[in-house]
């Protein structure tokens, strides 16, 4: 059984309960631009409260529905505050290997690029229609860049 729960933690998709751990430390270290620290609080406050682009209350219609502009948001926070973060001071704060580091930061930029990224292509794409423009999509970030 611990073989398999060490397994599950080390997987390719990160390291959850140290990233957890991670963010503790960047919100509290002084060295952390306020700005990205405000990025993610802010976030985490609209999860928090009640009203939504889409309503929690949407979850009764389908399932989990309502708790997909928070996840979305609260996902971009955290890659936002991680990026905006000096390498050095990223790394040294990270409460584990540089293996885990470097999985756990992949995971966050795919999972950013996957939600947030689709959406704001999406949203530009539409505008450009709306508007008559050319099609021109951003391109797909790097791995923790800045927005």
């Amino acid at each position: 059984m611990k073989e398999k729960l060490q397994s599950i933690y080390r997987s390719p998709v990160g390291d959850p309960a140290r990233l957890a751990r991670y963010l503790v430390r960047l919100l509290g270290d002084e060295r952390v631009p306020k700005s990205a620290k405000l990025k993610l609080l802010g976030s985490g406050l609209y999860a928090w409260i009640e009203g939504d682009i889409i309503a929690d209350g949407a979850s009764r219609l389908i399932p989990g529905l309502g708790l997909v502009d928070d996840v979305i948001l609260v996902v971009h926070g955290v890659k936002c505050l991680i990026a905006e973060t000096e390498p050095k001071v990223a790394v040294e704060l990270w409460p584990g290997d540089e293996a885990s580091f470097a999985r756990t930061m992949t995971a966050v930029a795919k999972l950013d690029d996957t939600l947030f990224g689709n959406v704001r292509r999406a949203v530009l794409d539409l505008f450009n229609r709306v508007t008559g423009q050319k099609k021109s999509t951003p391109p797909v970030p790097q791995l923790l860049q800045k927005d």
